[in-house]
Parts: structure tokens; C-alpha cells; sequence
């Protein structure tokens, strides 16, 4: 299979085989798991119906119980109207009220209590009857799902690709060896920043360039805005119509509001690959949705942005700059990596067969079309799309194990369809490129004075997959942002410290002046929250296996007492 044109590649082939190969895996994993899927099935559906039933059973209950509602309402009115008419008993409309309230608040309460109260009673332990029946079919067929959920893992997803797209290798965990090969050989953009931690990581070769997509939680300080009012009063002399003298009271209603900083928690997914091409060059791009224009809107952008390139090869002219336009101006302009600075590498990179791969996915419309920043720093190249940002990388397989073997089979397919066409798509940008995957000249070597058994990445991957409410400090309001750090290595496990920074929150108010219609400055109260940032230090062990607290990529974390 030759990805030398990634996009037509995918078209004539890989999204057949990523679809075949899923249902071919999911078919392998049943029959060796020796679930019977026809027993399943008529298992699901005595248990659908009963889900039927209940959904019957409280649509009827709901309905007595809302006619219940309706007497007892009925019931009140009785009992008011009877006492008005007790009130007017001496009159004729009295007596009437008096016995029409009676017979109102007797009929209702007779029926409320003889026929709706022993039905409703009825109905409900019917309809726990049924749920009760439907729970133990459903245990049932958890109970004979149980050997295929098991089979399912989160290796799962990556091996598909591996046999869906040739060249791709995924890795279990990113290995130390993997980790200095990406910094000494590929001028790695190291991320490990105090506002995010690293949630999820898969790191892995194409045509034997290492890569890796990386999932983070990013906290971000933003202003938050605060509102408040404040109900004023004041009386004003007027003349009226007549021109007599006269004073009214009015009212307004005064808004103000502030700006505060907040912290805000977001994921963020993105693509490093390391490759030698190009080795100095430098340059950046955004995303321009070409996907949507039509053909007339696309030939008026490229030729307003024809003109913005004339430009700058006019002012780099001028000022001995380095920008050349090149020849294909719509790849340039489709592009936008004028900020280059290397006009030869990028020639080198970019040549015809890549410029044309590369303008065919940004209008593509099978993919996600042009959703993507591409950031290119020496020999490490970073991908950050939009689709991946709504996807991730998680491939936990929560998401298909199911009591149904059709459910599971229909989410197995679908979820790895989905999931091999957002990683393709953020391998897409590489991949147009011929010289990217060009085999590396430099290769993996033993690492021997690595500071623990395992990376960073790994150690933060495993405290958030126990979650950071394992780790908050007791007074934190806030979602927390766990970095880690090695404490002590032994042969067999890394003492990590995992630090939860996190934020307080304690109510404020401030009192902002406002002018009102009476001419005067009033304090408006705003009541605003401040966030005070907070910590707390937990130590866990990090090993290899799955004996702990949570386990991931074949690592196991195991929290001690702080």
C-alpha cells in the first residue's frame, strides 16, 4: 500500500479496511471468548421487554398519580367553598355552596382513598416487579457478556491501525529510551508546564520517525464577569397638566459589573512527530476551513491572498528579508506558512507531489478538511486539530462493552472506524509530505542513567486515571492540576509525589459607583468570587503490572497515605 498520496489512499482503501479489519477483530474476540451470542440475544430481549413494560408501567402510574393531584386540588377547593357557604348559610347561595362544597370535597376524597390510593399502590409494586425482573435479566446478560468485555482492552484501537495502515507502530507506554530519542535527536518541544498535566499518551514509529499524541488538562486564568443591581427609590416635584405642584416616587434599577480572574479546565490534544527533513526550518499555520468554500469563494481568497503574497515578497525584497513567493500560489495561499524561514527547506519539503497532496486535504470533505494548526520547530513537527480535540485519544473500551453482544458489536465497529479516521487525519498533514517518511538516520538506544523506571508522562497518565479527587486538598472548589515528581527509585518501582494545585473559592463583594436618575452615585454590591490557589502532596508507587489502585499501558499506581 503506497501512503505517498495519503488522501486518495484513504479513499480507495483505508476507510474500507479500518471498518473490515474492526469487524473482523470484534468477530475473532467473540468466537474465542465463547459467548453464545443467540443465548445473549434472547436474553436483551426478554430484558427489552421488560424495559417495555416498566416504561408502560410508569406511564400508567405517572397518570393516576397526576389524577390523584387533580382530586386532591379538587378536594381543597371543596373544603374552601364549603366554608364560604357556611359563612353564607342564611342565604340561598350559602346553602347551595355549602352542599356543592360537601359533595366536591366528599366524592373526591372517597375516590382518592377508595379506588386511586389501592391502584396506585398496586401499580407501584408492579412496577417494581418488573423492574426487579428486568435488573436480573439484565444481570444475566452482563454474566454472559462477561468473557467478551473482559477480552476487550484498550490495546485494542491500536492495533487496528497497526493493521489497517502500514508503516504505524504503537508502543505500550512511552519508554525512557523513546522519551531521550525524541529530545537528543528530534528537538523536542518539551510541554511540562505547572498548568497542565498529561491525562493520556500514545507514542509509537512511522516508518521508524518517532511520534506521539499527547492529552493534557490545561488550566487557563480568564476573566469571569460578576453582575449586580441595586433597587434605588426617590421622590421628584412635578408640574401636572393643570400646573399644580405635585411629588411622585420613582424607581430604578442599577446594574454594574466586574471583571475577575477565574480558572478554567480544558483538554488538549495534540500530534509531536520527530523526523531529519528540513532540519532548520521553522514555520506555522492555522487553520483556514478551505472545506467550505465553494469554487467561486475559493478562487476570489486565493486571489486576495496572491496579492498579500506579491506584497510581502515586495517588503522582503526591500528590507533583505527571506520570504519568495513560490509559483503554486494556491498552495501558498491555502497554506499560509509565510512565516517561514528557510525558502530552500521548505522547497525541499514541499515539493509538487507534496504541495498537491497537501492542497487536496485541505479541501477534503471524507476527513475533517482543513481543522488543523501546523507547527513546524527543526526537526519536531506538532499537529493540533480540532477533531481531536472533540475525539481524544483515550481508548479505554468502557465505551463498548456492553450486556449485548449486537450493542457491543455496533460500538466496537463504530467506535474504531471513528477513532482510526481522527488519528489518519492528524497523520494526514505528515503524511503528504514525501520526504516525512523517509526511514530515520538515528535509531533507539539503551538508556542508562534515566532518573526512574518510567517517565513523567506515565506517572501523571496514572494519577489522572485515578482522578484528581484522590488528590484535592479538603478545602479545594476547583478542579485540580497533578504534577508529579520522583522521590526515590528501586529496582522494580518509582516513589513518585503527586502535587494537586488546585484553587479555594471565598465569596467577595465589591461596591461599584453607578450614577442614578436622581443625579446621585449610588454603590451597586457585586458579589464576585475569589479563587486563592491551594496544593496538597500525596506520595504513590508506580510499577509494572496491574497490582494497584488504577492501571494503565501495563502500569499499575498505588496511592499511600498523605
Amino acid at each position: 500500500m503506497d501512503l505517498l498520496e495519503p488522501l486518495r489512499c484513504y479513499r480507495s482503501q483505508l476507510a474500507h479496511d479500518a471498518e473490515q479489519n474492526a469487524s473482523d477483530y470484534f468477530e475473532g474476540l467473540l468466537k474465542a471468548s465463547g459467548v453464545s451470542e443467540e443465548e445473549n440475544a434472547a436474553t436483551v430481549k426478554k430484558y427489552d421487554q421488560e424495559c417495555q413494560k416498566a416504561k408502560n408501567a410508569k406511564k400508567a402510574l405517572s397518570r393516576l398519580r397526576v389524577f390523584r393531584t387533580l382530586l386532591i386540588i379538587a378536594a381543597v377547593v371543596g373544603g374552601l367553598v364549603s366554608v364560604f357557604g357556611i359563612m353564607e348559610i342564611s342565604t340561598p347561595l350559602g346553602l347551595g355552596l355549602l352542599l356543592g362544597g360537601i359533595a366536591a370535597l366528599g366524592g373526591s376524597l372517597a375516590v382518592i382513598f377508595a379506588v386511586l390510593r389501592p391502584r396506585i399502590r398496586n401499580s407501584a409494586e408492579a412496577l417494581a416487579e418488573i423492574e426487579q425482573q428486568a435488573q436480573e435479566y439484565h444481570s444475566e446478560a452482563m454474566a454472559q457478556m462477561a468473557p467478551l468485555n473482559a477480552a476487550f482492552s484498550e490495546r485494542d484501537a491500536l492495533t487496528l491501525i497497526e493493521k489497517t495502515m502500514p508503516g504505524i507502530v504503537f508502543d505500550d507506554r512511552l519508554t525512557k529510551e523513546q522519551d531521550v530519542f525524541f529530545r537528543n535527536a528530534h528537538d523536542f518541544i518539551d510541554f511540562n508546564d505547572e498548568d497542565s498535566s498529561v491525562t493520556d499518551l500514545l507514542s509509537g514509529r512511522l516508518n521508524g520517525n518517532p511520534f506521539l499524541f499527547c492529552q493534557r488538562r490545561v488550566m487557563e486564568m480568564r476573566d469571569e464577569t460578576y453582575h449586580g443591581t441595586l433597587l434605588i427609590t426617590w421622590t421628584e416635584t412635578y408640574r401636572d397638566s393643570n400646573g399644580n405642584t405635585r411629588t411622585r416616587t420613582r424607581t430604578q434599577t442599577l446594574h454594574a459589573s466586574i471583571l475577575r480572574p477565574k480558572p478554567f479546565y480544558y483538554p488538549h490534544v495534540f500530534l509531536i512527530y520527530g523526523n531529519q527533513a528540513a532540519p532548520r526550518l521553522i514555520f506555522s499555520r492555522a487553520p483556514g476551513h478551505w472545506e467550505k468554500y465553494s469554487e467561486k469563494q475559493k478562487e476570489k481568497k486565493i486571489r486576495d491572498g496572491e496579492k498579500d503574497l506579491r506584497r510581502l515578497s515586495e517588503k522582503a525584497t526591500v528590507d533583505g528579508g527571506n520570504f519568495q513567493e513560490m509559483a503554486n500560489t494556491e498552495f501558498e495561499v491555502m497554506l499560509g506558512a509565510t512565516d517561514r524561514n528557510n525558502e530552500v527547506e521548505f522547497r525541499l519539503l514541499y515539493t509538487p507531489l507534496g504541495q498537491r497532496n497537501t492542497v487536496e486535504l485541505l479541501e477534503n470533505k471524507e476527513g475533517y478538511g482543513d481543522d488543523f494548526h501546523l507547527n513546524k520547530h527543526k526537526r519536531a513537527t506538532v499537529v493540533v486539530s480540532e477533531h481531536a480535540q472533540k475525539m481524544g485519544i483515550d481508548t479505554s473500551p468502557y465505551r463498548y462493552q456492553s450486556h449485548s453482544v449486537a450493542l457491543a458489536r455496533e460500538k466496537f465497529v463504530s467506535f474504531q472506524k471513528e477513532f482510526f479516521r481522527s488519528i489518519f487525519f492528524d497523520l494526514a498533514p505528515i503524511l503528504a509530505v514525501p520526504a516525512y517518511q523517509e526511514e530515520p538516520v538515528a535509531s533507539l538506544e539503551p538508556v542508562e542513567d534515566y532518573p526512574s523506571n518510567q517517565t513523567y508522562y506515565e506517572h501523571e497518565i496514572l494519577a489522572n486515571a485515578m482522578g484528581d479527587a484522590s488528590f484535592l486538598p479538603p478545602e479545594a472548589a476547583t478542579e485540580a492540576i497533578l504534577k508529579t515528581s520522583l522521590s526515590r527509585r528501586t529496582a522494580t518501582e518509582d516513589e513518585v509525589e503527586v502535587t494537586a494545585c488546585s484553587f479555594s473559592a471565598h465569596d467577595r463583594v465589591e461596591f461599584v459607583p453607578v450614577l442614578g436618575g436622581d443625579g446621585r452615585m449610588h454603590l451597586v454590591p457585586v458579589p464576585w468570587v475569589e479563587y486563592l490557589p491551594i496544593s496538597a502532596v500525596s506520595t504513590v508507587s508506580v510499577k509494572e503490572g496491574k497490582d494497584g489502585d488504577v492501571s494503565k499501558h501495563g502500569l499499575s499506581l498505588r496511592l499511600w497515605d498523605r
